[in-house]
């Protein structure tokens, strides 16, 4: 391979060179000691169904799941690989003799994982010489990787992250970040807008009371999320605290905003309209949610 010319990727911003894994026991076993059982021979939807290509332990590897957060003994671990914080943590199990870590997988995505007869799933193994224990319906946990080149088990770690990271967001977003409205103004003004719309002079369809929302509920949505481990939470409290912090250090003002009007997305039909926002003017306000995206 010609390090000079080599193909790369990006996975959440940043970019790897694609190597071609090193492997002493190539042929016709390639990942030696540690292969495990076959995939059950069921058809998939590599969306909903994974229940049945799930495999079972079939040797030593992986003959139980590692607890990585858990303190390892020297019996259990030989070392731990340095490497950046959030990413890999990737160990070397002495009594699995394999390179181990986990990658959480929401459960809607584990299908895409797998693939039409586990398809996805051994392609990403014969590739990456690695071998992957996914938990069955029901359980709860992450997704092992196991191999016995580190390279080789990061390389499968950054396939499934591509998998996670193109996925998610096909999957409903699970929180948002917001402002809230419910001042005692805002409040009174919305209330007199349902007033005017439920016994005015306006279609039908507008006077049902379930379509509005509750005044002591308005906000302002700043984006959606999809967080979908407690490992995410966390790590996006984070950020939105750092900043809120940057920003009382640059702005000693309060912002300030202008809600007038309605409005809807733009690439709708307005004959299939199904939500309606305010309007809302104000740069600065406009300029601090672009900048803390």
């Amino acid at each position: 391979m010609n390090v000079l010319t080599s193909l790369t990727y990006e996975v959440n911003g940043r970019i790897y060179r694609r190597n071609a894994p090193m492997d002493t026991n190539r042929g016709s076993n390639l990942r030696g000691e540690f292969d495990l059982t076959g995939a059950y021979d069921i058809e998939y939807d590599e969306d909903l169904d994974y229940e049945g290509n799930v495999d079972k332990v079939g040797d030593e590897i992986i003959d139980e799941k590692p607890k990585l957060d858990d303190p390892l003994t020297k019996e259990e671990v030989d070392e731990e690989v340095e490497v950046a914080e959030d990413h890999y943590n990737i160990i070397y199990n002495n009594k699995k003799r394999a390179f181990m870590t986990d990658i959480f997988v929401p459960e809607g995505l584990l299908g895409k994982l797998i693939g039409v007869k586990g398809s996805t799933k051994r392609q990403i193994e014969e590739e990456t010489y690695s071998k992957i224990d996914i938990p069955r319906r029901g359980e709860a946990g992450p997704v092992i990787i196991a191999s016995k080149q580190q390279e080789s088990a990061q390389r499968c770690y950054d396939r499934i992250e591509m998998i996670v990271l193109e996925g998610r967001r096909r999957l409903p977003f699970t929180h948002f970040v917001m402002i809230p409205c419910n001042t005692e103004e805002i409040m009174n003004k919305h209330g007199e807008y349902v007033e005017k719309m439920l016994f005015g002079d306006v279609h039908e369809s507008c006077k049902e009371p379930a379509i509005y929302m509750p005044s002591p509920k308005l906000h302002l949505t700043i984006v959606p999320l999809w967080l979908f481990s407690e490992k995410d939470v966390q790590k996006a409290a984070k950020i939105m605290k750092s900043a809120v912090e940057d920003f009382k250090k640059k702005e000693t003002n309060k912002i300030k905003m202008t809600i007038k009007g309605i409005t809807h997305m733009g690439d709708e039909d307005v004959d299939e309209v199904k939500v309606v926002y305010a309007k809302v003017q104000s740069e600065l306000a406009q300029k601090t949610c672009k900048s803390s995206l």
